[in-house]
């Protein structure tokens, strides 16, 4: 009763009009993917006998490129040879898709041992990276490992306008040489509440608010600071700096993509739970959907509990416009026919579209595959037309 509850909610508050917009069916297609031509081709077959229509494609997994790029170093999984976006892009069947370049943003490396390329941004500027709270700048890449990781790696910070740049130049170089239709964001976000304390930014801050909040203790039982001010308001204004500090870096990378072609989509890989994703990762991601900063949001909401898969649409649906969020299903973490039925559910409700992780979940997969492809096929066929969708 309570599900049909929040369907009725939801179709009441929400224009019957979205209904009738085409919808996304997206799928993320991981870096491991690009290596070879076959692998692309493969990829490309699947994809189109499904009945997919967006393609996110990872051309920047950490700090290296799928693609040729005068910024960064060529992916060591690839040919010398091999440019699988220009592949990707020029493939016969890359008509019935809108191809969007999938950019980890600020993660740049996840192993214990440094990259191998002598160009690559952790070996020439370990100065940019994120850290905690009072970190002292390491001297080895051990001490980096050490000191700046979070539980996934080595993160960027916002807080570097020369690393801002960088990135900058990463995208303007994509959509200058490659005509994809839209540059994806991942990892556009902090490590975590314990990090963002990068110099630079504490200054800014000091700067603004007279207050240091390398001072601040996140732990649960201690939560002092050695200043006349709240700790509550000093973590309010902190968070908050944070917060501003990524939606303007999301600004700036708005005016390059727009400035360069305004029908390049604009889309990012966000944190489910709306709350969560503003208070500890500072990704205040709500707000440049509303904004206009990005064209879409891609909540990853990769739980396998539909109760907690609803509520966090239903979360969403409260303040933020529905015909600009396409919901991520995971594949990995649940049974096919689990991943199905949210599917469905978010066929039910007047979003966007749905994207599937990953690519690498199905390719080996003939159950998920027949699944998808009697559901897909049938819900949304490739019979419109042999190119691909109008892009926004």
């Amino acid at each position: 009763m309570k599900r049909r509850m929040l369907y009725l909610i939801v179709f009441l508050a929400f224009s019957p009009l979205l209904l009738a917009q085409e919808p996304v069916v997206g799928l993320w297609v991981v870096r491991n993917t690009l290596t070879d031509s076959t692998r692309i081709n493969t990829m490309l077959e699947t994809a189109y006998h499904l009945g997919f229509t967006d393609l996110f494609v990872q051309v920047r997994g950490r700090g290296d490129a799928y693609y040729t790029s005068r910024w960064e170093p060529r992916a060591e999984s690839l040919a010398t040879d091999f440019d699988p976006l220009y592949y990707l892009l020029h493939h016969p069947l890359r008509k019935h898709f809108r191809i969007h370049a999938w950019v980890n943003v600020f993660y740049v490396w996840s192993q214990n041992t440094p990259p191998g390329s002598a160009r690559h941004v952790v070996n020439q500027y370990p100065d940019w990276l994120e850290r905690p709270a009072n970190a002292v700048q390491p001297s080895s890449f051990r001490g980096l490992w050490k000191t700046f990781r979070n539980e996934e790696g080595l993160y960027l910070s916002p807080h570097v306008k020369a690393a801002q740049l960088h990135l900058l130049r990463i995208i303007q170089d994509i959509i200058t040489h490659y005509t994809v239709d839209g540059i994806h964001l991942d990892y556009i976000r902090y490590g975590g509440s314990q990090f963002g304390f990068h110099p630079e930014g504490v200054r800014q801050f000091q700067s603004l608010f007279h207050l240091d909040p390398t001072q601040l203790q996140f732990s649960k039982t201690t939560r002092k600071t050695s200043q006349s001010v709240p700790y509550e308001v000093v973590l309010d204004r902190w968070a908050r700096f944070l917060q501003a500090q990524l939606t303007r870096f999301v600004w700036r990378v708005h005016q390059v993509v727009k400035k360069h072609n305004p029908r390049v989509i604009l889309s990012a890989a966000v944190k489910p739970d709306v709350s969560l994703a503003r208070w500890r990762y500072y990704q205040d991601w709500g707000r440049w959907l509303t904004e206009g900063l990005i064209d879409l949001a891609l909540p990853m909401n990769y739980t396998a509990d539909t109760r907690t898969f609803l509520y966090r649409i239903n979360q969403m649906l409260q303040t933020l416009p529905p015909d600009k969020i396409i919901m991520g299903v995971s594949l990995f973490n649940q049974p096919a026919t689990e991943a199905l039925n949210k599917i469905v559910l978010v066929e039910q409700i007047p979003l966007k579209g749905v994207v599937l992780f990953s690519y690498n979940q199905i390719k080996n997969n003939a159950v998920i595959q027949e699944l998808l492809k009697d559901h897909l096929t049938r819900e949304y066929s490739h019979e419109t037309g042999n190119s691909r969708p109008e892009g926004q």
